[in-house]
Parts: structure tokens; C-alpha cells; sequence
């Protein structure tokens, strides 16, 4: 009897521990009770670290699950100190290459959720960041490219790639037409578009086609013509004579679903009349007269859904105002003298939610290197004094893959066809 209870108590025991008459047979598997992934720490970027590229890969430790399911993690990065935005979800890994360039000079927080197949979770500390400084490339994308040394030429970005059209060169003008889709190697997509060979005219990406308008040929005839083409070699006149003066040293932008042209120079003097297009063909002046002064080789950008006027020259008078419009029609002045110098042919663009200013020209003799930037057009920073490139005006500049590019223009020895890159 006492046996039989002896062994009724090792069975009782065995529900824990496995319990079989034969001694020699394997103990059962030991069931774990559910639990979520186990705590992890985030690896890199370091916290509080400083000067992190607008790239960075993000690493933590691996969440391992006591039941050893399948783990996957969610990434929170945002400026706030406790991060909501999800930069992605179900990662597979413990790393993750961010994809979109973020903001310079800022501060960002980030976390990582572990979730198992169960819907358990751990989350990891919050941790802190701060992003680089902007930085110009220390040499030339290339020193030379492959098309000739040129000021007063043009630039968009089209079909993914920068375009640069026409200009001065040496001392003819030019209707050649090239492509790059990295600021090193440029193709020559046409020698000779059909549009006549010129400087100072304006061109810009709208409506899946790149227009080319106005400018001026050898013999200082000025055109108000307008051109387009879907592939860079075939070009379409869409009108020999716009309804607005024969010009150049005037700006296009693209705005509220039209293309626009601003200011120039025309043979009765500079212009401050806008005017507008949806077609290319019917034209409809926004203002004869708009608040800012007549001037030809102003900057122009679109910036905060509303366009920008920035500088330019009449006669000897160059100007440092930024003057802004929600319609064409009626423009503000953001300020009448802005920390740089007064310029003209310079170049504005946007980048970083922000407007950007790059070198032109101050006094005879006098070519700039400065590049200043803005987040409302009022308040100007100086990023640099001495950019590495030579200091120069009329030239162009884009904005291409999340970098600022600045293309040939007139320095103080003789015009170049270098390009140079700031991120």
C-alpha cells in the first residue's frame, strides 16, 4: 500500500516535471507561458549624436520572443519628442536605410516597436538626433562638362533628368540642348533646335513638355516666341509673336497650373508686367504694372504657393528687395533690403522647405560666391561666404534628387561649364 501511494505522488509530480515508469524515457517538453518580445535597446544612430547624414541607417538590438515566434518591428521617427510618424512597419530585420532625405539641422526622435505573431509587443527607448549642416561638394560634379563654357543659358529638370539650353558662348549665342541624370555626364540630345540661337531667355517644365520663351540672338534682336518640345530634340513653335514685348532677362515659372513670365528687358526698357498662359498660345496679363520695379534679371522662384521676385537690375541699379505674390495680381514687398548685397543674374530655388539665393553679380567687376537661404522670404541666412566654386552670375541653378546644382555662368577669368552640388 505504502508503495502505491508512493508512486500515485510521483505521478501527481510528473504532471510538472514528466513522469513515466520507465526510467530511461525522455521528459516532456516543458510548455512556456506567453510573453511578449523581450526588451531591446536601439543601437545606431547614437543617441544625441550630431552632424547625422540625411541618409542614415538605423540599427537596434534583435527582440528575441521567449516563445521563439517570428518577430517584426515598427519604426516611429519624427521632430516631436514622443514620435508617432511610422516610417515603416513588419521590418524583418534590425536595420532600416531611410529613404527619404530628412531636414538639416534638425532634431529628430526615434523609437522601435517589436511585435510578434500574437500581437504582443515591447517597445524601445526614445532616442535623439540631429542632422548635418549643409555642405557643398569640396571639387566640381565635373570640372568640364561636355558642353561648351556658357552663361545666360537655362536649366530645368524634366522627365528625371537637368536639361541645360542655349545661352552665350564665347561670343556667339547657341540653341544646343543636353541631359544628365547625375551633373557629370551630360548627352547632347540636339546641336541645333529649331528655335533660333539666343541667351537670356526663359524656359520651365510644365504640362509634360519643356518651353522655351523669348531671349536674345547675336544681334541683339529679342524674341517673344514660344517653343516646346516633349524629348528635347524636336521642338514646336506654338506662337512667332506672344502678346507680350519681345524681351529677355525675364523669368518663367510654373504656378497655379500655368506658365508664367515675369519682368525683362525689353527694347522700350526693363518690365515689371506678369502674364500668364495655360496653352502657350492665349496669353493673359496678371498685371501691366505690377508693385515692384521694372527690372530685368531678377530671381525668380515659387516658394509657400506664391511667387517670388528676388533683386535684379535697371539701368546701374541693382536691387537686394523680395517682393511675393498669391495670384500675379497683387504683390507684397517681404522686405526692401535684404543681408546680401544688391544683384542681379543670380539664381533662386528651393530646397529644404526653404528659398535659396546663389551668387550674381554686385558691382562692375563683381562676381559673388554667396549662397543665403530663407524660410519666409524676410529673415536671410548666410550658409557661405567663399562657396568653392568661383564667384560668378548668369548661370543656372536646379534643384534635382533632394541637391542644389549650379551650372556654368560668367566668372571673373571667363565663363565656365562646371557643375557644383550642395545637399
Amino acid at each position: 500500500m505504502r508503495n502505491k501511494l508512493a508512486l500515485q505522488g510521483l505521478c501527481i509530480l510528473s504532471i510538472f516535471i514528466g513522469c513515466n515508469k520507465n526510467d530511461d524515457s525522455p521528459l516532456p517538453e516543458i510548455i512556456l507561458q506567453n510573453e511578449p518580445p523581450l526588451s531591446f535597446d536601439l543601437i545606431n544612430v547614437p543617441d544625441n549624436a550630431n552632424e547625422v547624414n540625411l541618409l542614415p541607417t538605423l540599427t537596434w538590438e534583435s527582440a528575441k520572443n521567449p516563445m521563439g515566434t517570428e518577430v517584426t518591428y515598427d519604426l516611429y521617427l519624427d521632430t516631436d519628442t514622443n514620435p508617432t510618424i511610422s516610417v515603416e512597419s513588419g521590418i524583418g530585420t534590425t536595420s532600416f536605410q531611410i529613404t527619404t532625405a530628412l531636414s538639416h539641422q534638425t532634431n529628430y526622435y526615434w523609437r522601435v516597436v517589436a511585435n510578434d505573431s500574437e500581437g504582443r509587443k515591447s517597445q524601445s527607448s526614445i532616442q535623439k538626433f540631429t542632422t548635418r549642416y549643409y555642405r557643398f561638394s569640396e571639387e566640381p560634379v565635373t570640372p568640364e562638362a561636355e558642353f561648351m563654357a556658357r552663361s545666360s543659358h537655362t536649366s530645368v529638370v524634366f522627365n528625371d533628368k537637368m536639361w541645360a539650353i542655349g545661352g552665350t558662348v564665347g561670343f556667339s549665342r547657341a540653341n544646343d540642348v543636353w541631359q544628365s541624370e547625375d551633373g557629370a555626364n551630360w548627352t547632347e540630345v540636339t546641336p541645333s533646335a529649331e528655335f533660333p540661337e539666343r541667351a537670356g531667355h526663359s524656359a520651365a517644365a510644365y504640362n509634360d513638355k519643356i518651353w522655351v520663351i523669348g531671349g536674345l540672338d547675336l544681334m541683339q534682336e529679342k524674341f517673344n516666341d514660344v517653343w516646346h518640345t516633349e524629348d528635347g530634340e524636336t521642338w514646336t513653335e506654338i506662337t512667332a509673336s506672344a502678346p507680350f514685348s519681345e524681351r529677355w532677362g525675364h523669368k518663367s515659372v510654373v504656378f497655379d497650373n500655368k506658365l508664367w513670365v515675369i519682368a525683362g528687358a525689353s527694347n522700350s526698357g526693363r518690365k515689371n508686367d506678369v502674364w500668364h498662359t495655360s496653352d502657350g498660345i492665349n496669353w493673359t496679363p496678371a498685371t501691366l504694372s505690377a508693385a515692384f520695379s521694372e527690372r530685368s534679371n531678377p530671381a525668380v522662384t515659387v516658394f509657400d504657393n506664391k511667387i517670388w521676385v528676388i533683386g535684379g537690375i535697371a539701368g546701374n541699379i541693382r536691387f537686394n528687395d523680395v517682393w511675393y505674390s498669391s495670384d500675379g495680381i497683387t504683390w507684397e514687398e517681404a522686405t526692401g533690403s535684404t543681408p546680401f548685397s544688391e544683384r542681379f543674374g543670380h539664381s533662386a530655388d528651393v530646397l529644404d522647405n526653404k528659398i535659396w539665393v546663389i551668387a550674381g553679380n554686385s558691382e562692375i567687376q563683381t562676381r559673388n560666391k554667396d549662397v543665403w537661404y530663407s524660410d519666409d522670404g524676410i529673415n536671410w541666412t548666410e550658409m557661405t561666404t567663399e562657396a568653392p566654386f568661383s564667384g560668378r552670375f548668369r548661370h543656372s541653378s536646379v534643384t534635382y534628387d533632394n541637391k542644389l546644382w549650379i551650372i556654368g555662368g560668367v566668372s571673373p577669368q571667363s565663363s565656365e561649364n562646371d557643375v557644383w552640388v550642395m545637399d
